[in-house]
């Protein structure tokens, strides 16, 4: 019942005290403002400094995410130092190719062998994973 009242609370704020809750607002605020109907909203969220990379991940796993905020998370550093947030980006569909294949060359192999396999991500990136693997291993021998 807190959660729902939260939930309906925080849908019926004006958008102002929704900005302020976005930049400053807790993990279960974010979680409930991240899925705003309003960007700019959801932007903000995504600017706020106590965001996790937990719930990064879950954000960039998100198929049904807009490609603007894939990308607003792949040019962020600190998230990507994450090797389950770079992972995340890549198997997500929506993810633009030029930023998925930059991630690529992180990946260790168990993850490439996975992905060359995936019928879940494009087929640009399932034969760059298979590209980079075959590399790998011929570098091996």
């Amino acid at each position: 019942e807190k959660r729902q009242s939260l939930y309906t609370e925080i849908k019926g704020m004006a958008v102002g005290r929704r900005i302020k809750l976005a930049l400053k607002g807790g993990r279960e605020v974010r979680g409930i403002l991240i899925r705003d109907a309003n960007k700019l909203i959801k932007r903000l969220v995504l600017r706020n400094p106590r965001m996790t990379d937990d719930e990064i991940v879950i954000l960039a796993r998100n198929k049904s995410e807009e490609t603007e905020f894939l990308d607003f998370i792949s040019k962020r550093k600190d998230w990507m130092k994450s090797y389950q947030v770079r992972l995340a980006l890549v198997t997500n569909p929506k993810t633009p190719f030029t930023i998925a294949l930059r991630i690529i060359a992180t990946l260790l192999d168990r993850d490439l062998r996975q992905l060359s396999k995936s019928k879940n991500v494009p087929g640009m990136v399932t034969s760059a994973a298979k590209r980079l693997l075959f590399k790998r291993q011929a570098g091996d021998s």
